[in-house]
């Protein structure tokens, strides 16, 4: 039944026109066109086919590009999911990164709030020191009249010039060795806290490396073990896997999953063990089971997230404080030196009150060394807890490190044992497929043989046929002439017996009168001519005696014929049979194979990945471990130099006890303010080292991340490689 939006078109196909119906009048020209030429292409490289079976080869060819576009189509949807995946997966990468460019942005204004807060600091400062000038401005303007008060009691002062001289040098002898002796107190408790310092942090040392050398022992005995569990699991697996190797003609798809089964057994059961050993030894290390349960990412990301915090906040203010508190300091030292220079000048005039006040100022000083004592053991006593930190964290990634370089050689060690096993199974695929190529040889000489046999068969059948049919008229021709014969004989007897009624007759005759000789002349020559015709049929009969022994000959060379076609057919059908099963064994053989060497495969890509995120990982530890050293490096550094730097503090506040008591005051505060700048630059510098360290890993982790992307290209192309190489396989399996 016609469609208004179905037409019908008039095709040739192989020389016979047909009627199709389709919506398109080209594209149902083009499918014929295309079935001509297939039928034409398969009737030149067989002749000898008729129509029908071209036809039914052409169309078993078309299914089977069908068959093959369809498997190319699911294939190409599996990329194409495989591949918006991989899209998903780098959407989500972009998103991270944008998420920590977003919290990156967060922590720069953060960073801009504190700035603020310290420019607001500093313009305090310089209000406090406008406030330090007008002091001094004030200082310098009584300093004036004092000299000019000076001037007028020139005379006064030159008679107590000697007394004062005096005074003064017993002044100063007495507080210089005030400051000596101050000096050598303080130096011997230097001294001493060093010396305590440096034995603590020995023995702190000491009980460090023999706790690291008993852990380094324990974990080297232990990975022995596991290595020679680990190695007496792989001999076994070995065992197994040669014993199952050598059953695998026999049923290869049930022992391989057996020997895969028992080998991811063994494998988790193993990482199980190493976890487990692994944890009791976090545990007898840091004794923190909380920690260990909540695992290292998130430790990871609190650091990460504290050292981005610190150093975004330490790179924008570190240069400007570190400027700020070099100018402060000069211009301090510069202001002690004029106040210094003033109260040289002002002691003249004020020897007397100088005396009575330097008790207190002695006082002051004592408590001034005793506070920066205190101080300086508290900053022994942080450097030290940071020392501890990072003694601590340094055996943490010793620990670490140690895991990941098992990993990475049990890693190593699975790669190994399953490139061995793929490189096995390849070469049974190899051979299989050598015996494949062989057998389809094989298979095509046999069809090509059986083509030939059933030629043969057919031509053998029409023989038979035509020997049939040639029998079937000899036997009527036969009958005809046994027939013909019979009626012969009958005739002859016939005619005998009228030839012995006409001698008989004769022989009357004879004896009867003369009169019948014309009657008899006549008798004989129908007796003649009777056995003329008698003798004829006689070579008639003996002639068609021959034609029939003739053809009984032939019939039995006929049916002798069509029995040897029949068992050579029934043979060659059998042989076929035969081949068309083992054909259809080694095939499924060789799509286990193939199923095989794609699992071998794709687990060795798996192992590859994994020792490649292994080695990855412990290079990331062992520049954190060499980030560590350094740090720990530039504390110490730095150590030194607030030690130096306290010991020039302490000279300057040395000779800033000399200044007047209106100044002592303000020299007082001066040191306050440089002990509190001090610490904030301690504090700073720290938050400073933390936040590169934390930059570091964010760098680490973006590179990291670009690292994965890229592995994920260098996967998706490897894929697409592997793709490529399946369809040409699949070509020339086909070919």
């Amino acid at each position: 039944m016609t469609t208004p939006d179905r037409n019908r078109v008039t095709v040739e196909i192989y020389g016979t026109s047909y009627k199709l119906m389709g919506s398109s009048n080209d594209y149902m020209k083009q499918v014929a066109n295309y079935v001509d030429e297939r039928m034409r292409s398969i009737s030149k490289n067989h002749s000898r086919l008729d129509t029908p079976r071209i036809a039914v080869l052409a169309a078993v060819q078309m299914a089977e590009e069908a068959v093959q576009m369809q498997q190319f189509q699911h294939e190409v949807k599996l990329l194409t999911s495989e591949r918006s995946e991989l899209r998903s997966e780098v959407a989500r990468i972009q998103n991270v990164l944008l998420e920590q460019q977003q919290r990156f942005e967060e922590q720069t204004g953060s960073l801009e709030g504190q700035l603020k807060e310290q420019s607001e600091l500093a313009s305090e400062l310089a209000a406090v020191k406008d406030n330090l000038t007008a002091e001094t401005q004030r200082s310098k303007e009584l300093l004036q009249k004092e000299s000019q008060r000076a001037a007028e009691l020139l005379k006064e002062k030159q008679s107590l010039q000697d007394q004062l001289n005096r005074k003064t040098q017993e002044w100063e002898k007495k507080h210089k060795q005030t400051v000596d002796d101050l000096k050598r107190q303080h130096e011997q408790q230097l001294q001493t806290i060093q010396k305590n310092h440096k034995q603590t942090s020995e023995q702190t040392e000491t009980g460090y490396k023999r706790q690291i050398q008993q852990s380094e022992q324990k974990q080297a005995e232990m990975i022995k073990g596991l290595e020679q569990k680990h190695a007496q699991a792989l001999e076994g697996l070995e065992q197994r896997y040669q014993k199952e190797i050598h059953q695998l003609k026999e049923n290869h798809a049930q022992t391989l999953t057996k020997m895969k089964q028992e080998y991811t057994e063994t494998v988790e059961r193993m990482k199980q063990e190493h976890a487990e050993t692994v944890e009791l030894m976090e545990l007898e290390h840091t004794g923190n089971v909380e920690q260990l349960e909540e695992g290292q990412s998130r430790t990871l990301l609190e650091m990460e997230k504290t050292y981005s915090e610190k150093i975004q906040e330490l790179e924008a203010g570190h240069t400007h404080a570190e400027h700020e508190m070099q100018q402060k300091h000069d211009e301090a030292v510069q202001k002690l030196k004029t106040e210094h220079s003033q109260t040289v000048q002002g002691m003249e005039k004020q020897h007397k009150q100088s005396t009575s006040e330097q008790e207190a100022r002695h006082i002051t000083a004592v408590q001034t060394l005793e506070k920066k004592l205190s101080e300086q053991k508290s900053s022994a006593q942080r450097f030290q807890s940071l020392a501890e930190h990072s003694e601590k964290e340094l055996s943490s990634l010793k620990e670490e490190n140690n895991g990941l370089k098992r990993n990475l050689e049990k890693t190593r060690t699975d790669l190994e044992a399953a490139s061995k096993e793929l490189q096995s199974v390849k070469s049974q695929i190899h051979a299989a497929r050598n015996q494949t190529e062989q057998l389809i040889q094989e298979r095509d000489r046999l069809k090509q043989e059986a083509v030939k046999s059933e030629e043969e068969r057919r031509r053998l059948q029409r023989l038979v046929a035509d020997g049939n049919e040639h029998s079937r008229k000899l036997h009527e021709d036969l009958e005809q002439t046994v027939n013909e014969l019979e009626t012969w004989k009958s005739l002859a007897e016939e005619r005998k017996e009228e030839l012995r009624n006409m001698e008989h007759r004769m022989s009357q005759a004879m004896e009867s009168s003369d009169a019948h000789e014309e009657e008899v002349l006549r008798i004989r020559e129908e007796i003649s001519t009777l056995k003329e015709e008698l003798e004829r049929q006689g070579s008639g009969r003996h002639t068609a005696e021959q034609e029939l022994q003739d053809i009984q000959l032939q019939l039995e060379q006929v049916e002798k014929a069509r029995a040897e076609a029949h068992a050579q057919e029934e043979e060659t059908r059998k042989l076929y049979e035969m081949l068309e099963e083992e054909y259809d064994t080694v095939s499924l053989q060789l799509e286990q194979l193939r199923k095989t060497s794609a699992d071998h495969e794709g687990r060795e890509h798996h192992l590859g990945d994994k020792l490649q995120r292994a080695e990855e990982e412990i290079r990331q530890w062992q520049e954190k471990y060499e980030v560590i050293s350094q740090a720990r490096e530039q504390w110490e550094q730095q150590e030194e130099q607030l030690t130096e730097e306290l010991g020039a503090w302490r000279q300057q506040i040395a000779s800033s006890k000399q200044a007047q008591e209106q100044l002592e005051v303000e020299n007082k505060e001066v040191s306050q303010q440089l002990s509190e700048l001090g610490e904030q630059y301690e504090v700073t510098v720290h938050q400073y080292r933390l936040l590169q360290t934390q930059q570091e890993i964010h760098n680490e982790r973006t590179a990291k991340l670009e690292e994965e992307h890229r592995k994920l290209q260098d996967e998706y192309a490897k894929l697409q490689v592997e793709y490529n190489e399946w369809i040409e396989l699949i070509e020339q399996d086909q070919g």
